[in-house]
């Protein structure tokens, strides 16, 4: 099945606004003193910036890779792409956690909110980091520190539970929809029931189940033997890339304004912009 170029649109203009929110990011300079997430030149949660901005710097790989295949900046006239199913969704997948994850510690507005999901949010990275340590010296002292940590949240090992991701897919999903300006409009992702289905086919996709194909396959043509083709749904796969790119936007812009520097948007987006733009190949520059 061949796609026109209008049938990848929405690929595009994904792809593209993860690009520039990427470039974003790496603009973004680091809070300022007196902002959310540096009230102090001593804060203690001072961590914090970087955690949220590591989570949105993962998800930027993930986008960038998957726009890297879908819409390349340096392409031949005469390459033919074949876009498969699963390795969108897996890419999918792993954007929306990676930014759902910042969204849900700095969506909140009250401050004792944000600290305690940022604790949260590292002790369980602490913990899997202990669980994976190559030698006995070095769990040791993971589980010591991890222990430390659990100590003074009053928490015995066994009864600390991580957050799930469902939970914050979820959460970022409804923070998304009431952020939104009420003009407005408001697309199917942003409901967070749609949301968790998207989530859970791009789980099972990249976990090698069967039926995120029955479900975002279209059937094609019979061949010899009575077996029919099919091919990937390209506007189902359009929507899961766009909520884990519009999760992605929503976690740069949640990021500037919690540093302070959200003055600086208009300013750091020029830039951006020119760069996407100074690296893209034309339309006209490929085919003539």
């Amino acid at each position: 099945m061949d796609l026109s170029r209008e049938d990848i649109a929405p690929w595009i203009e994904a792809a593209q606004g993860a690009r520039l929110n990427a470039y974003t990011l790496e603009l973004l300079g680091r809070p300022i003193v007196g902002s959310d997430l540096k009230p102090t030149a001593v804060d203690p949660f001072r961590n914090m910036a970087e955690w949220c901005r590591g989570y949105l710097e993962a998800a930027a790989d993930h986008l960038m890779l998957w726009a890297d295949s879908v819409a390349p900046l340096k392409f031949h006239p005469d390459v033919v792409n074949v876009y498969t199913l699963r390795p969108t969704l897996t890419l999918a997948r792993a954007a929306m956690e990676a930014a759902a994850q910042a969204v849900w510690i700095l969506g909140p507005d009250d401050p004792a909110r944000r600290a305690g999901r940022y604790i949260l949010l590292a002790t369980a990275d602490l913990q899997e980091q202990a669980r994976a340590a190559e030698s006995t010296e070095s769990a040791e002292a993971l589980s010591a520190e991890l222990e430390a940590i659990l100590t003074a949240m009053e928490l015995a090992p066994r009864r600390f539970t991580p957050p799930r991701y469902l939970h914050m897919l979820r959460d970022a999903a409804a923070f998304f929809a009431e952020g939104l300006p009420e003009h407005a409009s408001r697309q199917s992702w942003m409901n967070a029931d749609r949301v968790e289905r998207l989530w859970r086919a791009a789980s099972g996709a990249a976990h090698g189940k069967m039926w995120p194909d029955f479900e975002f396959t279209i059937s094609g043509d019979m061949d010899e033997e009575g077996r029919a083709y099919a091919v990937p749904d390209h506007v189902a796969m359009g929507e899961f890339v766009d909520v884990a790119a519009s999760f992605f936007a929503a976690g740069v812009v949640l990021l500037a304004v919690r540093s302070g520097r959200y003055e600086e948007w208009d300013e750091l987006t020029a830039a951006a912009t020119e760069r996407l733009l100074g690296a893209m190949t034309r339309r006209g520059d490929a085919e003539g």
